[in-house]
């Protein structure tokens, strides 16, 4: 039997290194504009969406880890026509590892666009006041998030007021 093709896919995986693909909040993104008078950067308001805070009365809306393991391999596929022909090829999997970062990034942006691809706690009682104006968010509410959760005084859609934490995700390829 002839592996010969097979040991040259091996080697040229090998020569690859440890690359992998990182998508997430930058140092080169983190800062943002703020404009509820605080000084929380888009990874601190993003960690208290991603994890949740009890002290701030926030629940889990997971923007990054649910969304990438619920959607991305639905989009793994592109990918590995990529790699397969990089290694057959001889070729750096950095493009491919590129691509990869990008449907990620695609991936979050999808769930901030559909609330966590409907699966965010909407806002809750504590959240939010009735007025005769309709139904808003609270000032309190508002200042834990950062105001990423306010479209208008009456839709409230969630982390997506300022855009300013949806723009902060970005990719990088490295080789750590």
């Amino acid at each position: 039997m002839d592996l010969s093709g097979l040991k040259m896919l091996q080697a040229n995986l090998d020569k690859q290194g440890k690359m992998h693909s990182e998508v997430g909040i930058f140092r080169s993104k983190a800062s943002r504009q703020n404009t509820q008078g605080h000084n929380l950067s888009n990874a601190e308001i993003g960690a208290v969406h991603e994890f949740g805070s009890q002290s701030r009365n926030v629940p889990r809306r997971s923007f990054l880890w649910v969304p990438l393991i619920t959607q991305l391999r639905k989009r793994l596929a592109k990918i590995g026509d990529d790699v397969f022909k990089a290694l057959s090829e001889d070729k750096s999997l950095k493009p491919a590892y590129q691509k990869l970062g990008l449907e990620a990034e695609a991936v979050v942006d999808g769930g901030f666009a559909s609330n966590g691809y409907g699966r965010w706690q909407g806002w809750t009682g504590m959240d939010k006041k009735s007025t005769r104006y309709g139904t808003r968010i609270t000032n309190a509410a508002r200042r834990a998030v950062g105001a990423e959760g306010l479209i208008g005084p009456i839709r409230m859609s969630i982390l997506v007021r300022t855009a300013q934490l949806r723009r902060s995700i970005s990719s990088r390829v490295s080789n750590k």
